[in-house]
């Protein structure tokens, strides 16, 4: 008894030290403090460093001072004194407004929510500005969680969260803040709802983002006549993206100086527009030292461009579709395709496109055919629903119809069919038509395949996917891409729900959820939370593991990932995989 009485003088007295001097580092077991951070707002910290944000209206947000821009504000936020302790951070339903630099730098947050409620913003005006700032540079950051509601992300509100790999954007957002995932160096997962009409200059600048839909609600991108205003710059040197899908709304890409929207994106190889794209202009290196790009459409309305490919030499062909364009600015040693009297204005030498047309649109009208032999009773709602979009998009395609576009389409298609699900009666999980390492499969694109030829047979290659005489067979390089791009398809939809992890001795017992569509499951454990030190990883085909010989008295952080394997050109096994569960669990082992 005297003990646990002398032990808790000292918990106490090394609290009551580090209010008064603020220099003391103090274990997250032994803090519980609560304060104020606003009129009607407050804070609490439990004893697992979660810091909780309640109240009413606005959190407190000091003056910024522009000749001390490195100001974090230790003063003000009373409760930043134990930042290093702070591992979550909660803000709860009716805390209107987040201060200026709330939670900036703080070094070990892993988990953040936001709430709803929060209506009350300032984008671009730092001498009062609220959501600006408020976790940049928080390293740590894996887990954020925006509520469905939320209507806009702060200026720079995440930049620099370099562990940060996916973000769930509320369909409810309507703004982006300048730069607000400005060096999330570890982001690749982004999805833009529409409604959002202001993507703030920077926002997803040097991000790892691999794709990107451009809402049909975004109409003038980088409208203004300054380096900050809508878009300019918004995914500068991202430098793994490679896929760009813009909606028909948009009007305007760049202008003045609000250009540089996809400066620096060395993987993007082509870029196309939907057949009722509204786009009239586009400007100022929008896509310049795009270094691997090499295919280019301009949609029908465009009349003017400039300078949209500074510093882009790789291009090789553009398709034409304008029939108004001056096109003086299109890259001098680029195929030039063009429709009709597209380029009349112009003096560049111009071939018909046709043809082109005609061989894409032959080819789409294949694959259509091809997955009219599957019959949506034989095929789950989830895998048939895939494919039925799929065609129904194609119905809308006529010889006017944009070449690249086609091209993806026709690709859809066959990847949706490989993808297809059959409904089982048996009470075994039936096997994955969609998994290329099930050896059942006969080979899709084998003409020695002697499978009975009343069957829905399988599609062989985009240009004679109904077998006969074949003259162009798919090559194993072709194989192995549709086998990857149907395992990438497969396992976004590989989500697991739940995580539970307990220590029995030196053990940690592991079990989750199955993941739909999953072909296994990765786990790892490691002491240190960002797991970039001493990571245990195993590998089951099962829900659950037991991670054994580990450390006694140790803490340990538990994650877990579904995987999906293909076969690749050379016939070895690869596994692309899914997210990791949303959040990690911390286990104590005895």
């Amino acid at each position: 008894m005297k003990t646990k009485r002398i032990l808790s003088l000292l918990a106490s007295l090394a609290m009551a030290v580090t209010a008064v001097t603020g220099a003391m580092s103090v274990s997250a077991e032994e803090i519980v403090e609560r304060g104020e951070c606003g009129e009607k707002v407050t804070w609490t910290l439990d004893a697992d460093g979660v810091l909780t944000i309640s109240g009413e209206g606005k959190m407190a947000s000091p003056e910024f001072d522009k000749e001390n821009s490195t100001d974090t504000f230790e003063d003000f936020y009373t409760y930043k004194k134990y930042k290093d302790n702070i591992k979550e951070v909660k803000i709860e339903e009716g805390v209107t407004s987040i201060g200026l630099r709330a939670f900036y730098a703080f070094p070990n947050i892993e988990t953040v929510s936001i709430p709803s409620t929060i209506t009350e913003f300032t984008l671009g005006d730092y001498n009062s500005s609220l959501f600006s700032d408020a976790f940049e540079d928080c390293e740590s950051l894996v887990n954020l969680t925006l509520a469905e509601g939320l209507t806009c992300i702060g200026n720079q509100a995440f930049k620099g969260c370099t562990s940060l790999e996916t973000v769930d954007i509320p369909s409810t957002i309507t703004e982006w803040g300048e730069y607000s995932f400005d060096g999330c160096t570890s982001l690749k997962n982004i999805t833009l709802h529409d409604g959002i009409t202001t993507i703030g200059g920077g926002a997803f600048l040097g991000t790892a983002v691999e794709s990107i839909y451009i809402p049909s609600t975004i109409e003038n991108w980088g409208h203004t006549n300054d380096y900050s205003g809508n878009g300019h710059g918004a995914f500068q040197n991202c430098k793994n993206l490679k896929s760009i899908t813009f909606g028909d709304g948009l009007k305007v890409l760049g202008h003045s100086y609000s250009g540089n929207i996809f400066n620096g994106c060395t993987s993007l190889e082509e870029i196309a527009f939907g057949d009722d794209s509204q786009l009239t202009y586009m400007s100022f290196s929008v896509f310049g030292n795009c270094t691997s790009l090499k295919r280019v459409e301009i949609p029908d309305n465009v009349t003017s461009i400039a300078d949209v490919f500074t510093s882009v030499d790789s291009i090789q062909t553009v398709y034409l579709y304008s029939r108004t364009l001056d096109a003086y600015n299109l890259p001098e040693n680029a195929r030039i395709l063009c429709y009709g009297d597209a380029v009349a204005k112009s003096q560049i030498t111009c071939s018909g496109i046709e043809d082109e047309i005609s061989k894409t649109l032959k080819e789409l009208k294949t694959a259509v055919k091809e997955a009219g032999k599957y019959s949506e009773k034989d095929y789950t709602a989830e895998s048939y629903g895939t494919l039925k979009a799929l065609l129904e998009q194609a119905e809308t395609k006529d010889k006017e119809s944009h070449i690249l576009g086609m091209e993806r389409l026709t690709e859809d298609i066959y990847s949706a069919i490989e993808g297809l699900e059959e409904k089982k009666d048996e009470p075994s999980t039936p096997s994955d038509p969609s998994d290329p390492t099930d050896p059942s499969e006969s080979d899709p694109t084998d003409p020695s395949d002697s499978s009975d030829p009343t069957s829905p047979s399988k599609p062989t290659s985009p240009t004679n996917p109904t077998g006969g005489n074949v003259k162009k067979t798919t090559s194993p390089a072709q194989k192995a891409s549709q086998a990857k791009a149907a395992a990438e398809k497969a396992i976004k939809q590989a989500k697991i729900t739940s995580l539970t992890a307990k220590a029995k001795g030196k053990k940690i017992n592991v079990t989750w959820k199955k993941a739909a569509k999953a072909t296994g499951y990765e786990v790892q454990a490691s002491t240190k939370k960002n797991f970039n030190k001493n990571v245990i990883k195993k590998t089951t085909t099962k829900n659950k593991l037991v991670i054994k010989k580990l450390k006694s008295k140790k803490k340990y952080f538990v994650r877990v990932r579904a995987y999906k394997t293909y076969k690749d050109a050379k016939g070895k096994t690869q596994k692309v995989y899914g997210k990791w569960f949303k959040s990690k669990k911390k286990v104590k082992v005895k």
